[in-house]
């Protein structure tokens, strides 16, 4: 097993809330592109987070020897992006009696969140989806807003496009049959079961016409959705387990929810809809599921 020193470079941008957009697309991947330590840059992560304050943790993994050098060139672009937005203002000590405050926007911050060392190729794979992911949303520019609407609409998309691959295999009907009876089980017995059934009766028209056009865009060559599609078969296609098979399916559930910040009503809220649309296309068929 190949070892290595890497380290992760944990930055943490705060951003005004209509802002995500510029963010993402003239602060971090303006910094991919013109950074002359590319070939440093092992990977990265963008992961949407609430936490102290709206940001993004860009997360970028570089050799050891390279990280103080790299770790200077973000501070600096990020420095010179900020100050170049509206009410731009740069990183400040908070008094006592602000202690408990979320960060100021447009600022940088540090290592304020935990990510696992690692210090070997298998363990950098764990993160292969990650990387992907992020490099997806980066590149498509998918996320031009932060809101519920919009987080959620992109969880759905990427979600069931997800389904849509598992269910072209022979393992994965019957790991959604599992997945799906399981789901069902547990949501008829939570409080909110009845209103999220109702909210996706009063905007089942929508609901269906996305999933129209996902089934769509995953038949257009270069569209984000066949793209991701792509890599969830490449990912799932040679696993030859049923129980590994199982665990890449979650897996890639939880770095889509992780990376986009959606908490558990939402997802519930998604695989509900998914659950519901796919039966109404009568693409699943299982008992005490549709």
């Amino acid at each position: 097993m190949a070892t290595h020193a890497h380290n992760w470079l944990k930055t943490s941008l705060f951003y005004d809330h209509q802002s995500i957009g510029d963010l993402l697309s003239n602060g971090i991947r303006t910094f991919l592109q013109v950074i002359e330590e590319k070939k440093s840059i092992h990977g990265y992560t963008i992961e949407l987070s609430n936490s102290g304050g709206k940001h993004v943790n860009f997360s970028i993994l570089t050799n050891q020897n390279h990280a103080p050098s790299l770790a200077k060139a973000i501070d600096r672009h990020f420095k010179v992006y900020f100050s170049k937005t509206s009410n731009a203002n740069h990183s400040a000590l908070h008094s006592f009696h602000d202690i408990f405050a979320p960060f100021s926007p447009n600022t940088i911050q540090y290592g304020i969140y935990d990510l696992v060392d690692i210090t070997s190729d298998e363990e950098q794979r764990t993160y292969h989806i990650a990387f992907i992911l992020s490099r997806l949303l980066l590149e498509e520019a998918i996320i031009d807003n932060d809101d519920d609407n919009t987080i959620f609409t992109i969880g759905f998309y990427l979600h069931l496009a997800l389904t849509l691959s598992i269910i072209k295999m022979d393992k994965g009907r019957s790991y959604l049959n599992s997945c799906f009876s399981e789901f069902s089980q547990i949501f008829y017995k939570q409080s909110n079961s009845k209103h999220i059934e109702a909210k996706f009766y009063a905007n089942k028209e929508v609901v269906l016409d996305m999933f129209d056009d996902v089934v769509e865009c995953g038949k257009k060559q270069n569209h984000f959705v066949n793209r991701w599609m792509a890599v969830c078969e490449n990912e799932l296609m040679p696993i030859s387990d049923d129980n590994s098979f199982y665990l890449k399916c979650e897996y890639i559930k939880r770095v889509i929810n992780k990376y986009l910040n959606i908490n558990q009503q939402m997802f519930d809220l998604i695989f509900f809809y998914q659950k519901e649309s796919l039966c109404d296309k009568s693409l699943i068929n299982f008992k005490n599921v549709c």
